[in-house]
């Protein structure tokens, strides 16, 4: 509610963080509408962006989200902060290196390393800033 408030979008990720390759219509409309229902009566909002996990998605899935009038957002980087196998200078020099005008950086909060994620935050931020850009909201 706080982030809604706060003026960010809010998008839905799928009711659980799995794959929704080869799974059916059935679970695909709970795992949405679910999702859809939870963030509508926490933010008192209504998303109509989703981004299914892992990038997984299917014609049935894009059909699904049409009718649901959701966008299908996916991201043009991916560092992987959640992975402590990678270091702090390859995540810097993969936005640095792939960051342009509309691009969508996936960051995570809410796993075991999401220290590492607010710690690294200032600097990908600074590197934004030095390229000129800045922030903006999807538009619908």
């Amino acid at each position: 509610r706080r982030i809604a408030i706060a003026g960010h979008q809010i998008g839905n990720h799928g009711y659980r963080h799995e794959s929704h390759l080869l799974k059916s219509r059935r679970y695909l409309s709970d795992s949405i509408d679910r999702t859809q229902h939870i963030i509508a009566r926490l933010t008192r909002t209504h998303t109509s962006h989703f981004r299914p996990p892992y990038g997984h998605f299917s014609p049935g899935l894009m059909k699904l989200c049409r009718e649901r009038s959701l966008r299908i957002v996916l991201w043009s980087s991916m560092p992987r902060d959640f992975d402590m196998n990678v270091s702090d200078e390859s995540i810097y020099a993969n936005i640095k290196q792939k960051i342009k005008p509309g691009s969508i950086i996936v960051l995570h909060d809410g796993h075991i390393n999401s220290a590492r994620t607010a710690r690294i935050l200032p600097r990908l931020i600074g590197i934004i800033r030095e390229k000129r850009l800045s922030f903006a909201l999807l538009k619908n």
